[in-house]
Parts: C-alpha cells; structure tokens; sequence
C-alpha cells in the first residue's frame, strides 16, 4: 500500500515537473515576443521623427 501511494505521488510529481517546463517555455516566448514588438515599435518611432524632421526642413527651405 505504501509503495502504490509513493509511485502514485511520483507520478504526479513528474506530470507536474512536465507542465511547468511547458509553462516556463511558453512563458519564454511570450518575453521574447513582446521584447521584439517593443523593439519594432521604438525603430519605427525613430524613423517617423527622422521623417517629420526631414519634412520640417524641407519646408523651412521651400519658405
């Protein structure tokens, strides 16, 4: 009897190990992802004031 309980505990030990490796991947790629889609919103920023610069000028020097 004692020996079913501690392989039944070690079964669920192991199936509990398995989804938190799961969990700990998916969470990983959700970082990942959302650190990228910063980085892709800070570029674009960037080249939007580079671009509302460059218009700036050109009309300074067209008045």
């Amino acid at each position: 009897m004692c020996s079913q309980a501690l392989a039944r505990e070690e079964g669920r030990r192991k199936r509990l190990e398995a989804e938190l490796s799961e969990l700990r991947s998916m969470y990983g790629n959700v970082v990942l992802e959302y650190e990228e889609a910063r980085s892709m919103i800070e570029s674009l920023g960037t080249k939007r004031n580079g671009e509302i610069a460059f218009l700036r000028s050109s009309l300074a020097e067209k008045c």
